[in-house]
């Protein structure tokens, strides 16, 4: 039987905070964008829902095109509602945004360091206070 150190599951804990910190900011500059107005249904949103889903999709993760407001039903219970999202998506961002997302969300990125997370959150706490 191997032994688990202890130090590798107090890092990836470490990394799964500073993603979480990172993902909140981003998340709350993402509602507050768009009003906490649904991208796909208009109604009120409080979720921040990927159009290209984020598990996997490190290259959109962050992707301020990828990522609109949705509510909970439409984010959550319709899985993104993501054919409403394609075309809301065109209409917003222009014509090809949906196959320029998925074509990113093909390239191969490895996750993010404590260094670039930090750096997300830090960049995403200033758009806030510049809405």
């Amino acid at each position: 039987m191997k032994k688990r150190r202890k130090y590798s599951r107090i890092v990836s804990s470490a990394a799964v905070l500073k993603r979480t910190m990172a993902w909140k900011v981003f998340a709350t500059f993402i509602k507050q964008r768009d009003r906490y107005i649904c991208i796909t249904c208009r109604k009120k949103g409080n979720n921040a829902g990927h159009f290209r889903q984020a598990s996997g999709y490190l290259n959109t993760f962050w992707d301020e095109h990828n990522v609109n407001c949705q509510c909970i039903s439409c984010n959550l219970f319709l899985s993104g509602n993501l054919a409403i999202y394609s075309i809301k998506l065109r209409e917003k961002y222009g014509e090809n945004i949906d196959k320029e997302l998925i074509k990113k969300s093909l390239k191969i990125k490895q996750g993010y360091t404590r260094q670039e997370l930090k750096q997300i959150a830090k960049e995403y706490r200033e758009k806030i206070e510049q809405i």
